[in-house]
C-alpha cells in the first residue's frame, strides 16, 4: 500500500508513478492518508509512505492551513488535492496504526539543496525506525519547482524507484523461500 499526503497534487502524482513502476505483477493500492482504505494497512506486507516537505519536515495543521490559503489565492493558481483536507502523515503515524514490518519513505520538496529544504521522508523514517520497522530501500526525495510543478523527469524517476522496490521485494521473497526450503 502506498499512503500519501498531498496538498497540491505533486506527492499524489509521485505515489501513482511509484505504483506504476512496481509493475502489473505487484498488487499495489495508492491511498490518501485521509481515505478510509488506509485502515486496511494491517493487511499489507509493505507500506510506502510519502508526504510533502513543509518547513524541513512533515506538514503540521498550521502548514496545511497555510497551503489551503495559498490555494484560495487566485494569483497563485494552485488547486488542493482532493485528499488534502484533514490529517497529515504526521498525525496518522502519531495515531500508531498497525504497520507492516517493511516500509519505504519518500517526499516531495523544493528543488533546492536538501540542507535548505529538509525532507519529510527523514521524519517518516525516524518515526518508523522507533517502531522497529525496516526500510526496504533508502528514502527518496522528488523535486518540485518554485512554480509548484514536479521537476522534469521526476515521475520517471519515481517509476524507476518503484521498480527498484518491486525488485527488492522479489529478491527478499525468493531469499525467504530458499531459506525455508533448506531448513
Amino acid at each position: 500500500m502506498i499512503v500519501y499526503e498531498s496538498m497540491f497534487g505533486n506527492t499524489h502524482r509521485i505515489a501513482v508513478a511509484i505504483a506504476e513502476g512496481m509493475g502489473p505483477g505487484s498488487s499495489v493500492e495508492v491511498v490518501g492518508v485521509n481515505s478510509e482504505r488506509v485502515d486496511a494497512i494491517g493487511e499489507v506486507d509493505l507500506v510506502i509512505i510519502g508526504a510533502p516537505t513543509h518547513a524541513h519536515s512533515l506538514s503540521t495543521q498550521s502548514s496545511r492551513k497555510e497551503a489551503e490559503e495559498w490555494a484560495a489565492d487566485p494569483e497563485r493558481n494552485l488547486q488542493l488535492d482532493p485528499q488534502a483536507q484533514g490529517r497529515g502523515v504526521r498525525e496518522w503515524l502519531d495515531s500508531q496504526p498497525p504497520l507492516p514490518h517493511l516500509y519505504a519513505a519518500f517526499d516531495t520538496r523544493a528543488d533546492m539543496i536538501r540542507l535548505f529544504t529538509g525532507a519529510a521522508s527523514t521524519a517518516i523514517a525516524r518515526v518508523l525506525g522507533r517502531r522497529r520497522t525496516e526500510a526496504i530501500v533508502p528514502a527518496e526525495s522528488f523535486a518540485v519547482s518554485m512554480h509548484n510543478e514536479l521537476a522534469h523527469g521526476e515521475e520517471d524517476r519515481a517509476r524507476e524507484w518503484g521498480q527498484r522496490i518491486a525488485e527488492v521485494v522479489a529478491e527478499r521473497h525468493v531469499g525467504a523461500s530458499s531459506g525455508t526450503e533448506t531448513q
